[in-house]
């Protein structure tokens, strides 16, 4: 769906009335449910229930923003209200990323000699035999405070063609590597190829404990609540962050003196989870 806002009297017209949205949940609709495990039966009639039914006001749609959509189809006034209180309260990774020197951006797009564009990308031969990541090993894991061995292996020759605009600035260490649906966020002091559509964060540095408390924090559930009305694609396709999305997190500690807790309880933490190569969510995060 395109819009755009409106011009003189159209416009005028269009703020006093609001957008109607629907918005059916499944769960509404008895046809399609099934009584065998982890199966779903193909809906065909859709009855207009008046609980799946919103009313948008058009000045809060007008600059484009997701959260009204992601409200109206999921969430309620009340979702509205703790999430703006929250933004008024703390400084986003935005204001960090101008403020404090952060660098938060994706990975870069690994390609061979078959896919390199002329005059588009370049070839990094110093990328051999560093380690990237398989995001596969990767899927339905949740809370990772360190990556399992076989989630991690090394760069091959043939595939380190890169865009020139790179991206290459967030796979040094340390850093913290944050996954695009948002179900991992690992801190390591190690050189990591940050894998195309997931998020590196690099701080100046001397910073190793804000970024190991960021590292837990983009772990708890509250992020991940965050993000789900955020991005743009949550709930709509698949369960997929954007780096707008990341940016516009707030983040509950700032000062130096406020890190020493969070540092701790990530130590803690780590030391318990060494050597697992089964992590799940037995493993305690801040919720």
């Amino acid at each position: 769906m395109f819009f755009s806002p409106g011009i003189g009297n159209i416009r005028d017209s269009l703020e006093q009335s609001p957008v109607e949205v629907f918005s059916p949940l499944l769960a509404n609709y008895p046809a399609g449910h099934s009584y065998g495990r982890k199966k779903r039966k193909e809906t065909w009639n859709i009855v207009v229930n008046s609980g799946d039914l919103r009313d948008l006001d058009y000045s809060d749609i007008a600059d484009g923003s997701a959260l009204p959509w992601e409200i109206a189809m999921w969430g309620s006034q009340i979702d509205c209200k703790i999430l703006s209180q929250i933004a008024r309260r703390f400084q986003t990774i935005a204001d960090l990323e101008r403020e404090r020197g952060l660098v938060v951006a994706q990975g870069p797009e690994l390609r061979t000699a078959a896919y390199a564009v002329a005059n588009l990308t370049k070839r990094h031969l110093e990328l051999v035999g560093r380690q990237t990541l398989e995001m596969d090993q990767l899927k339905h894991r949740r809370y990772l405070l360190q990556y399992p061995k076989v989630a991690l292996r090394k760069i091959q020759s043939e595939e380190t063609f890169l865009r020139r605009w790179g991206g290459l600035d967030v796979c040094h260490g340390p850093h913290v590597i944050v996954g695009a649906s948002r179900n991992f966020a690992v801190y390591t002091s190690d050189y990591l190829v940050v894998p195309p559509r997931q998020i590196g964060i690099v701080a100046p540095k001397g910073n190793e404990s804000f970024l190991k408390a960021l590292a837990l924090y983009l772990n708890s559930d509250f992020v991940a609540y965050h993000q789900f009305f955020t991005a743009t694609e949550a709930g709509i396709q698949k369960t997929r962050g954007t780096l707008k999305a990341l940016k516009s997190l707030p983040v509950p500690f700032q000062n130096p003196g406020e890190l020493k807790p969070w540092e701790e309880l990530y130590s803690r933490l780590v030391k318990e989870t060494e050597g697992r190569d089964d992590f799940d969510e037995e493993v305690w995060v801040p919720r």
